[in-house]
């Protein structure tokens, strides 16, 4: 009887190590594929100068129009860009006349009837 639960605890533990590793895995090759999809989105944008920036869970692309040899000064949100819209990320225009593209890991926008993506509202209603 103990050989029998010996076995079966032996048995249970390797195949949670196999899930484990193959869950990691799979984590890399995700943050790989999307790391690869900004460099390819980079390498085809016109713009001049690009730099990638992490910002709270999420990763962001700033394409600038003129090279960097201007003072640096502070930019500023202007306003979206809704019809660059995408379901995972949004682009801003910024007081320097820069591009910043945030790309989110879930879904932050869904299309409605007439095509347009909307923003999700996952706000509570008390009811």
């Amino acid at each position: 009887m103990k050989k029998i639960r010996r076995k079966r605890s032996r048995i249970i533990s390797l195949a949670l190590i196999i899930t484990l590793v193959c869950d990691q895995n799979i984590a890399n090759a995700r943050e790989s594929m999307r790391q690869n999809a900004v460099l390819k989105a980079a390498q085809t944008s016109e713009k001049t100068s690009t730099s990638h920036v992490m910002q709270d869970g999420s990763m962001t692309l700033e394409e600038q129009d003129e090279p960097a040899t201007q003072p640096q000064t502070e930019t500023l949100f202007l306003n979206e860009i809704t019809s660059q819209r995408s379901e995972n990320s949004k682009q801003y225009m910024m007081s320097d006349k820069s591009v910043t593209v945030v790309l989110y890991d879930e879904p932050i926008h869904y299309e409605d009837e007439n095509g347009n993506l909307i923003e999700i509202d996952n706000s509570l209603i008390k009811t």
